[in-house]
């Protein structure tokens, strides 16, 4: 038989279906050519060549489905596949034997602990081995992933690469034994903690407990936790670097590359400075000023509302993607350059409006799964464009039906109640408004009398929509189901949604999205066609969709649910939302659990699933809080001077509106003439008074907020 691509890929992937049979869950990993060049974006860059994921999130959508994997592995780059032990039942630890010198201390580790038994084993392309043992019943599962200095895989905490794969033209091979044998209880007991030693780097106080040993799998880990702790006391980088050399780097088990090494230091850099703003300050994210009459007034850091240049791009590796939308994600990767948060918010409003209106959900009160998106981008440079034409092109080779349900050319509220009567009549009872400039539709919105602004909050809510107008008389829409996908560029936006938009919340039935590429090339020449698994997959999620509640004619009330730890984090979110809105970005905050909600319920059926799990609450909660900060590189407070904006903020936080300046001064972290400078901007824009207010002695000078531009409610 020819040694052709797909009979390669066949064969791994009748490999990976076969350890679905034992209980593993799989998903599809990388592959490199012949000459170890990784076929994933990187190509020779690649650090990881033929190892890592390359579904979005990771191993976590290692899959039990013959369906999904065969959807995951049906790709052109001819994938190898990774393995993990699934949580429930047994329990299974995959030991990575590898290093140089494995076999002197797996030969040390049998002189202390015992003969191991004859277990299912793989044979690796580095002459390691991956040994798969069921964990003996009784003994706690240790929360690490390392054993005996091995690199262990428990349930669902990493993964190994399977039998068939290959990495340098090198394949992992199996050994010929298939039943795992029960580890034997002394290699169980986990060893002894090794004494440690606290170290002191460039004399800060505190210190850093620094381990005896850092194997192979954990020197990222350890270089993250170095730098955060050296970066969280104002520690410049060089310093730190030359630290992680001197202080880390001998206690490798393996040595690291110089460039990796410093990569390893950017990176762990770069993840410190977007948890904490400022060098020095704590994990806390409050501060304390004291009111006028004395008492403790605690400042929410986190809350302050201000202007940012713009959101930190959405990675869809840290996020809990559902199967479908990881896979759809990476058959969009060589297509285009468009954001992955763009690419996710439009696919998740296309399958929002294929899915049409069966999927119900009771969580204070009854959602639908329709969902509103706007990306906010620059012509050209945004990929506005490109995620809506990739988007629709993909899902075009998934449902034909789909231009019947698109719609476009809202140019009045009368149009709108047209449109919801149109989504009852069509074949697939929904509507798709899809508009690349709606401009239009805010200059509409915005002009007094007209009731597109209403009309559009309504249809969110799904309530019942009304028109009137000399030719038709009135009319009206209710039972409908729509979905709205747009763009819009920035300075429209700005000028276009007013204060009273956010204020009388039709704004924020809208998730807004930053848009501006991604930094990574891509094959404009790239053939479009979607992989016939995948497309059966999402055709299958369609169908799912549409079927919820089964055959009957009359739906059930509801046809989703939530599972127990997703009602839990739904009920701690509405909980600590469930305050009167400050400003801006408080009004666009309000609606986020309902936006959560009808996200989680798209991402579930993206799963295929009828029951909204925890993950798909956190893909909602990831694509929402995305929208909030995106709105906050829109609007924010306008004024120019950050601290003056700083200041501002923070009195909105205060009850009465009142702070001396000596707590001004605490809060922000500048000097007293940098304060006064703000404060005389916002007293020549009228959003500050000077007030001095009696004390025992002297009495105390302040600034009192009287109004914020904007919406933004003065106290």
């Amino acid at each position: 038989m020819p040694d052709s691509g797909e009979y390669r890929n066949s064969n791994r992937l009748d490999m990976a279906l076969e350890h679905l049979k034992m209980g593993f869950a799989a998903f599809s990993v990388w592959s490199t050519t012949p000459d170890g060049v990784c076929k994933c974006p990187k190509k020779a860059d690649c650090e990881s060549a033929g190892k890592h994921p390359i579904p979005a999130n990771g191993f976590l959508a290692a899959t039990t489905d013959p369906k999904r994997l065969t959807a995951m592995m049906s790709v052109s780059s001819e994938p190898n596949y990774g393995l993990v032990w699934p949580d429930g039942g047994d329990v299974v630890v995959i030991l990575d034997v590898d290093g140089h010198h494995w076999k002197d201390v797996v030969k040390d580790l049998k002189a202390e602990y015992g003969l191991l038994p004859k277990t299912k084993t793989t044979h690796t392309p580095s002459g390691g081995l991956h040994l798969f043992y069921r964990w003996p019943t009784g003994v706690p599962v240790p929360d690490t992933n390392h054993l005996h200095g091995f690199v262990a895989r428990f349930p669902n905490k990493g993964y190994v690469v399977g039998v068939g794969s290959a990495i340098n033209g090198k394949v992992y091979t199996d050994a010929g034994i298939e039943d795992m044998a029960v580890l034997p209880l002394d290699w169980a007991q986990p060893p002894a903690r090794a004494s440690r030693v606290s170290i002191t780097v460039t004399g800060e106080e505190g210190g850093y407990e620094l381990p005896t040993s850092i194997p192979t799998g954990g020197r990222h880990d350890a270089i993250a936790a170095f730098v955060a702790s050296r970066w969280n006391r104002g520690i410049t980088k060089a310093e730190i670097a030359a630290s992680v050399r001197s202080v880390l780097v001998p206690l490798f088990d393996e040595l690291m590359d110089d460039h990796r090494l410093s990569s390893e230091i950017e990176h762990a850099w770069d993840t410190a400075a977007k948890k904490w703003h400022t060098p020095g300050q704590t994990e806390s994210s409050t501060a304390e000023a004291v009111g006028a009459s004395g008492e403790v007034i605690e400042i929410d850091l986190l809350a302050i509302e201000s202007r940012i240049d713009k959101p930190t791009a959405m990675d869809p590796h840290a996020m809990p993607l559902p199967t479908g939308l990881a896979m759809l994600i990476d058959h969009f990767r060589p297509l285009t350059d468009a954001p992955w948060s763009s690419l996710l918010l439009a696919s998740s409003v296309v399958m929002s409006a294929l899915a049409g209106p069966t999927p119900t959900l009771n969580w204070r009160g009854r959602h639908g799964c329709a969902l509103f998106g706007c990306l906010v981008g620059h012509s050209g440079y945004g990929r506005k464009g490109a995620a809506m034409r990739e988007t629709e092109r993909a899902f075009l080779q998934v449902d034909p039906l789909l231009p019947d349900i698109q719609t476009g050319g809202l140019a009045s509220g009368e149009v709108l109640v047209d449109i919801l009567n149109e989504s009852k009549t069509n074949t697939l009872s929904s509507s798709l408004i899809w508009e690349h400039e709606i401009a239009n539709v805010l200059v509409l919105a915005s002009r007094e009398g007209n009731i597109m602004s209403g009309n559009l909050r309504k249809a969110w809510d799904g309530d019942r929509v009304e028109s009137r107008s000399r030719a038709k008389g009135k009319s009206q829409a209710s039972g409908y189901h729509v979905a709205f996908m747009g763009g819009v560029t920035p300075s429209e936006l700005e000028k276009r949604l007013t204060a009273n938009d956010i204020a009388n919340g039709w704004a924020n039935r809208f998730l807004w999205f930053h848009a501006e590429k991604r930094p990574e090339s891509y094959d404009p020449t790239r053939d479009a066609t979607m992989p016939a698994p995948l497309a059966t997959y999402l055709r299958d999620c369609i169908a799912f969709a549409r079927t919820l509640g089964g055959s009957m004619l009359i739906k059930p009330l509801f046809t989703m649910k939530l599972s127990d730890a997703a009602l839990a984090r739904m009920e701690a979110m509405a909980l600590a939302l469930d305050v009167p809105p400050v400003g801006t970005i408080g009004a666009l905050q309000q609606r986020m659990p309902l936006h959560t909600i009808r996200l989680a319920m798209v991402a579930a059926i993206f799963d295929q699933s009828p029951v909204v799990e925890l993950d798909h609450v956190l893909f909602g909660e990831a694509m929402t809080s995305y929208a909030v900060d995106s709105m906050r590189s829109v609007f924010g407070i306008r004024v120019d001077d950050p601290v003056a904006m700083f200041i501002l903020s923070v009195l909105m936080q205060v009850p009465d509106g009142w702070m001396n300046t000596t707590d001004l001064k605490k809060v922000t972290g500048k000097d007293y003439p940098r304060v006064q400078s703000a404060l005389r901007v916002l007293l020549a824009e009228g959003l500050v008074a000077r007030e001095e207010r009696p004390t025992r002695g002297r009495p105390a000078i302040g600034y009192r907020m009287r109004s914020v531009k904007s919406g933004l409610s003065g106290a």
